[in-house]
This record gives structure tokens, C-alpha cells and sequence, in this order.
């Protein structure tokens, strides 16, 4: 599995996945932390998009065909510097102040819920 947090590296990375399919994976009680899936039949591998100390999000929970990307935005709405993941096309966007890391790896090395994320479940 490999991760990344740098915002450079990881828009190279979602270059990679333009075209995938995009589903809102796992999320924390409070809503605070959220995981964005990206899976296409074109790469053996997924990749996780983790939010932590979200604050907004908007469009579908299911998307084909994205074409993501993210930024630092300062959001005037919640008086705040914020990391905005965003695809281009179909509005989809989610704000998170603590920052976003993606998680790239064979499914089999992600958990199926946040308690066991990035931790196969036992």
C-alpha cells in the first residue's frame, strides 16, 4: 500500500484514475473523517481519498467518469483555509480543514469500515 499527503503528488496521482468511478466509501460517526473510493477496471488497484475534519460536502455519493483534483481554498462561507477535492465536471466537492491523504493498494488491504480501515478486519 502506499500513501501520500502532498496535494502535488497526490493530483498526479488522481490523473492516473481520470475516468473512474467515484463512491463514498466509509465515514466516522460524527462525519468529521469520510473516505472517498476511486476504482477503475483499467488499474488493478483503488484508491482512497481521506478526509480529515470535514466541514462540507456536496454533490452525489456515486459518480462515474471523474476527473479529479485538489486544492487549498480559502472558504469565505466558513472563514477557513480548507483542502477542497473537487472533479471537475459534476460539481462534486468536499472541504476538509485537517487536511486529505490517499491511500493506493490492492482492495484485500483495505478494512470495510473505518474501525478497520487501512487494517484487514481479523
Amino acid at each position: 500500500m502506499e500513501i501520500i499527503t502532498e496535494i502535488r503528488d497526490i493530483n498526479y496521482m488522481l490523473q492516473k484514475y481520470k475516468g473512474a468511478n467515484l463512491q463514498l466509501a466509509f465515514y466516522s460517526e460524527s462525519l468529521s473523517k469520510l473516505a472517498i473510493r476511486l476504482y477503475s477496471m483499467n488499474q488493478k488497484k483503488v484508491i482512497y481519498i481521506i478526509g480529515i475534519g470535514c466541514e462540507k460536502i456536496c454533490g452525489p455519493f456515486r459518480l462515474s467518469n471523474i476527473d479529479l483534483s485538489i486544492n487549498d481554498v480559502v472558504n469565505s462561507e466558513l472563514g477557513a483555509n480548507l483542502i477542497r477535492v473537487f472533479d471537475k465536471t459534476s460539481g462534486f466537492e468536499l472541504f476538509a480543514s485537517g487536511g486529505v491523504t490517499l491511500a493506493q493498494g490492492e482492495e484485500s488491504e483495505f478494512g470495510t469500515s473505518f474501525d478497520h480501515f487501512i487494517a484487514p478486519d481479523d
